[in-house]
Order: C-alpha cells, then sequence, then structure tokens
C-alpha cells in the first residue's frame, strides 16, 4: 500500500471522541455488525486523521430500500477501542488496520482524481492491484460511464464539502452486473488541500430483495384488488397501511386519502369510532371476531384479526367485510314464512280439535242407537235389509269416530298438547293387551298374530298409554293390509348398544321402495288397486312416528311389495330400565 502521509495524534484521537458522535444504528442493511462496524470506525479514523475536524464527518446516510440508514460510531466505543489495542500498536498503525482489513472497499484520491490509497477488499472486488492504479485517474482505468459519474460525484464533494451518498451499478468485465452504494467525503489535509475518501457497500441482495418484495405486494394487492369484499390492513395506531379496490369504492375514496389514517379520520362518523372499538378488542384478544354492522345502508359480516410477523409480534389488525344484506333479507323474510306457517298449523289444529270435538257427540249417538237397534232393544229386526243398513251405519260412525280420534291425536301433538306421562312400563304386558285387543279383528280376518316378547325383557320408562296406542295402531296396520291367513309377528330386544327394539312384521301387500317414505306423512295411503280397498285416515303411522319421536326414538318401515312390512321402533337405551327398574 501507499502511504499518503497521514498522521494521527493521540490527542486528537481522544479530542474527537469527546465529540460525542452518535451511536450507529442501521436498518436493513445486507452486512453484518462487523461490516458496519468496521464501515464506521473507518470513517471515523478518516475524520480523526483530519487533525480537529471531526465533526465535520456528519452522520452518513443512504437510502436503501425507501428505509433511512444510518451509519455513525460512538465516541465512547472509538475511544474504547482505541484505549484497548495491544500495547505498542500506534494510531497510525491502529486506523491502517481498521482501513486494510474492513470489509467494504475503501479507496482515497487526490485533489485531482489520483488514487492515493486503496484497501484489501477493494482489490478484492474490482480485481485490480494497488500496484497497478495508483497514480492514475478512474478514466485510465474505469469505462466513461463510470469514471464520469465517479468524476462528478467528486466535484460535488470538494465544492460543498458535504459527504455524497448514492448507488451505482458495476459490470466488470463479464462478472455479473452489481449493486453498490457508494459514500464519499472530502477529507481536509494538514497543508489545507483536500482529498476524497470512498466507502463501497455492496447491496445486490438488498435490490434483488427489494424486487421481489415489490412483486411479492404487486401480487398480493392484485389479489386483493379483485376480491369481491373489502379487505384492510391497519398498523398498532390503527392508521390503515393497505385498502383494496372494493373498499375504496364502498367508501367513495381514493387509497391515497386512506393510507396513514384512522377510521375516524377517513369517515368521520359516529361508525367509525364502533368500528376503532371492534379493532381494539380484536389486538387485545388477539384473536378473530366477527360481527354484524351497518355500513351505508347495508348490512355486513365483518371479520377482523390480528396480523402477527413471524417473531410472534403483533403488528396491526386486518379486517374483511362481507355484504350479506342479501341474506339477512332473505333469512327475515324465511322466519316471517316459518312464523306464519307454524301460526297456520296451529290454526288449523285448533280448528281440528274444536270441529272433531263437535263431531263426536251426535257420532257417538249415531253409533250407540245403531247398536242398540241390532240388538234388538226396540224388537227383533226382521228384515235382513233394515239389519245390514244399520251395519253399514254403524261401521261408518265407527270409521268416523276413529278418524276423528286420529285427528284429533296428531293435532294435540301438532300443538304441542301432547305431554308424556313417564313410568316405569311392563313392555311385555303391553304387547299382550295390544294383541288382545286386536286379536278379535285379526281371526275374523283369518290372521294368526304371534306373541313373540321374551318374559326376561326387561321394563322401560315410557308413557304407558301412548306405548299401547302405538303397538295398536301398529297391528291393526298389519291387519288391515294383511290377506286371510296371513302372519303377523310381534316381537321385542335389547340390542348389545343397550337400545330396546320393537318389531311388528306382517306377510301383507308390501309397500314399494317409492312410497315407503311417503305413507309416514299424514293423510296418505298408497294410491293402489290393492291397498286402496282398505279404509282409513292414513294418520296410523304419523301418529305412531310421533310418539315415537317424542320418547327420543326412531321409527323404521321395511317392506317388500308382495312380501310383507316391518315396523321398527328403536328406544334409547337411557330408557330401559336394570334390576328392580
Amino acid at each position: 500500500m501507499t502511504d499518503i502521509g497521514l498522521t494521527f495524534g493521540p490527542t486528537t484521537f481522544v479530542v474527537a471522541a469527546a465529540l460525542g458522535l452518535q451511536t450507529w444504528t442501521a436498518v436493513r442493511t445486507s452486512r453484518t455488525i462487523g461490516d458496519k462496524m468496521s464501515m464506521a470506525l473507518f470513517a471515523a479514523s478518516l475524520a480523526l486523521g483530519a487533525r480537529g475536524c471531526a465533526a465535520a464527518l456528519g452522520i452518513m446516510t443512504a437510502d436503501i430500500m425507501g428505509e433511512v440508514v444510518i451509519l455513525a460510531v460512538s465516541g465512547a466505543l472509538l475511544a474504547a477501542s482505541y484505549l484497548q489495542r495491544p500495547a505498542g500498536i500506534g494510531v497510525d498503525l491502529f486506523a491502517r488496520v481498521l482501513t486494510d482489513k474492513s470489509p467494504n472497499p475503501i479507496m482515497i484520491k487526490s485533489p485531482t482524481g489520483e488514487y492515493e490509497y486503496i484497501n484489501d477488499a477493494f482489490e478484492a472486488e474490482f480485481g485490480v492491484r494497488s500496484a497497478d492504479i495508483i497514480g492514475l485517474k478512474a478514466e485510465q482505468i474505469w469505462d466513461e460511464n463510470i469514471s464520469l459519474a465517479a468524476l462528478e460525484s467528486d466535484k460535488r464533494v470538494i465544492a460543498t464539502g458535504q459527504p455524497s451518498v448514492h448507488k451505482v451499478v458495476f459490470k466488470l468485465g463479464d462478472n455479473e452486473p452489481q449493486d453498490w452504494l457508494i459514500t464519499k467525503f472530502a477529507l481536509p489535509m494538514p497543508d489545507g488541500s483536500m482529498r476524497i475518501a470512498t466507502a463501497y457497500t455492496e447491496f445486490s441482495e438488498h435490490v434483488d430483495l427489494e424486487r421481489r418484495l415489490a412483486e411479492s405486494e404487486a401480487r398480493i394487492q392484485t389479489l386483493l384488488d379483485n376480491s369481491p369484499t373489502p379487505v384492510y390492513f391497519k398498523d398498532l395506531d390503527l392508521r390503515f397501511v393497505m385498502v383494496n379496490r372494493c373498499f375504496t369504492e364502498l367508501y367513495g375514496v381514493t387509497p391515497e386519502q386512506v393510507i396513514g389514517k384512522t377510521s375516524v379520520e377517513v369517515h368521520g362518523t359516529k361508525e367509525a369510532e364502533a368500528f376503532m372499538a371492534h379493532d381494539r378488542e380484536v389486538m387485545e384478544k388477539r384473536t378473530l371476531i366477527t360481527r354484524e354492522e351497518i355500513i351505508k345502508g347495508d348490512t355486513y359480516l365483518t371479520s377482523k384479526f390480528p396480523v402477527i410477523n413471524s417473531a410472534g409480534e403483533l403488528i396491526g389488525v386486518g379486517g374483511i367485510e362481507t355484504d350479506i344484506s342479501e341474506r339477512v333479507t332473505v333469512e327475515r323474510a324465511y322466519r316471517q314464512a316459518r312464523d306464519e306457517a307454524e301460526a297456520a298449523n296451529r290454526s288449523k289444529s285448533a280448528f281440528l280439535a274444536n270441529m272433531s270435538h263437535e263431531l263426536r257427540t251426535p257420532l257417538n249417538s249415531i253409533i250407540g242407537f245403531s247398536d242398540s237397534l241390532l240388538a234388538g232393544t226396540l224388537g227383533e229386526i226382521q228384515n235382513p235389509t233394515h239389519r245390514e243398513y244399520l251395519s253399514i251405519i254403524r261401521d261408518g260412525g265407527e270409521h268416523l269416530l276413529q278418524l276423528i280420534n286420529d285427528i284429533l291425536d296428531l293435532s294435540r301433538i301438532e300443538a304441542g298438547k301432547l305431554a308424556l306421562d313417564e313410568e316405569s312400563v311392563d313392555l311385555r304386558a303391553v304387547f299382550s293387551d295390544s294383541i288382545r285387543l286386536t286379536a278379535e279383528r285379526a281371526g275374523n280376518e283369518g290372521i294368526y298374530i304371534d306373541n313373540q316378547v321374551p318374559p326376561e325383557l326387561p321394563q322401560i320408562m315410557a308413557d304407558e298409554r301412548q306405548l299401547r296406542q302405538v303397538l295398536i295402531n301398529l297391528l291393526s296396520n298389519a291387519i288391515k293390509f294383511t290377506d286371510p291367513g296371513g302372519r303377523i309377528t310381534a316381537s321385542a330386544s335389547v340390542l348389545e348398544s343397550g337400545m330396546l327394539e320393537i318389531r311388528v312384521a306382517d306377510t301383507g301387500v308390501g309397500i314399494d321402495a317409492e312410497n315407503l317414505k311417503l305413507v309416514q306423512q299424514p293423510f296418505v295411503q298408497v294410491a293402489d288397486a290393492m291397498t286402496r280397498k282398505h279404509k282409513g285416515s292414513g294418520l296410523g303411522l304419523a301418529i305412531v312416528k310421533s310418539i315415537v319421536n317424542m320418547h327420543g326414538g326412531e321409527f323404521t318401515l321395511e317392506s317388500e311389495l308382495g312380501v310383507g312390512t316391518t315396523a321398527i321402533i328403536t328406544l334409547p337405551a337411557a330408557r330401559v330400565l336394570t334390576g328392580e327398574g
């Protein structure tokens, strides 16, 4: 290296330290702390060598990726470094080591532009040797673009005495272009002349990072702008840092009118205070919070969430506003229609109940007098035609009375007026009673009922009267649709799951798969030539299903056309009583 005669005195060193140069900091640079320290110490050492002109160094600044990078050095740190140097190391040698071994390229020029000093890093980075370029000017070494730019910046530093910081792109030979941050400042010499010191910081990584970051932000912004819902992000001060196109269209603003402002500053409404209260709650609880808000007269579902960085730190809050006005309108209409339907159904049930009560009294009279006449209470009826007519009147009355009873039962169930009177029930005894009540009719039809309910069947908790009605309905239905000579089997058992299963199977006409669910609806019978000959209200299975559901059970049908039907009731295990019950 060529000695350019820079001298450093201990007194100058300590005086400069006493000036209290600010502690260096660095924001978003690609260099390590060691690199920054070396660069800062180098700058300070050059300034100190200017014999009392250390204050002229100031603070080097550079705009990297839109942020200010401050490189300075603490006088206390510098003094400590000097005082802790190995014994025998003078100030000149101390400064020389700092500059020679700095990982950043460093060079010094004369006032007329000749190279007077370059460090090891300069030689390595730019592929030159000190012996080859010392004494030469930039135009003798580099191409015209580089040399002219260097000359202009040199003149500016000499003329103003102020540091110069700028970015350049170097492409040396076949190497890839490199981005450099160049810091230049004037060095006053003892003889009154000036020299130009230059430090280089390679930041291609930053340029590439900046490019990739810009591309990433552009992709994110494009994605957000094409979202059909307003999206935005706020910082910790609840100021907008990003909004999408849908947001600006909703509120009739531009991004420039929003970014950096709070909701109150943007909207100036009472609603904005509620928006910010929502923001604060999200930041406090650090969780997603969703609520409905009225915006511009429409209903929006606003989902706000905390924004967390890679270090797990809260850095803001994000929001998505979804217009649910149409959904709210539909839901409101649905609720209104449902309420109206339920009200109509209750009115229907009340009407049927009232009408049924009004009809039962005359029907009981018709049935009673018909039975009395047929029994010969008023004398024996000799005319067979008269007897037949009376029988038709009685049978029609009984059928109509049964229909009315079914309507009453279903109306009570639909109106929610049927309450279960639960108690411990001997299911086998209920089966026996139900079979006994339907046995005469089955016998008249030539149908055999087989009771296969085991004697060890445990008792259950149920409404005995309602359970008996269910079994009678199922047995009556089986008798109705089973031809003479057929068979009905009644059984019950406790399943492995602990649930109780009741089965009533017949060898009747059966039901095809298409109509299997249909027959469980109120007032429905399958319109089939074979089945329509059987009279009925079509309410029996609907009543059975409702009562079973009230017990928390499930009612299903299994059937095959021409083979038969099996009605299955499954009651929860909790209703099965063990031990003494």
